[in-house]
């Protein structure tokens, strides 16, 4: 199991790297839906069907399932569209003054973050 947090750790920091390069950053967003396709479609392939019932019978379980999914996601998504937090954060400040490079990353991110919202936001406003 530790070998498999590794591998996710790895990909997670690759991805936000390689984000950060325009040209990947625009190829990689046509790849998001065909790549969660797949993994998708192998994760369900090791799911037990006959056992599938006695799992929607858990009532515990299958409550904060739905409590997650539909009562905090969505507010939690509210709260953040409703709430940014204001640039320059106290981190943005001292990896300028420390001249880190966790400040080009930190930016990158938010600058493609703002470009996509903004995209949405234009797209939806038509």
């Amino acid at each position: 199991m530790d070998n498999v947090n590794g591998v996710m750790l790895i990909a997670v920091i690759t991805g936000l790297l390689l984000g950060q390069v325009d040209v990947i950053a625009d190829f990689s967003a046509k790849l998001i839906v065909p790549l969660l396709m797949a993994m998708l479609f192998r994760l369900f392939l090791t799911i037990n069907v006959s056992k599938l019932k006695s799992a929607f019978l858990n009532v515990k379980f299958s409550l904060t399932s739905l409590i997650i999914n539909f009562i905090w996601t969505p507010v939690f998504a509210y709260l953040l569209v409703h709430f940014p937090v204001q640039r320059p954060t106290p981190l943005d400040r001292i990896c300028h003054a420390t001249g880190h490079p966790l400040y080009r990353l930190v930016s990158g991110i938010y600058r493609n973050c703002k470009r996509q919202c903004t995209l949405i936001h234009v797209a939806t406003s038509r």
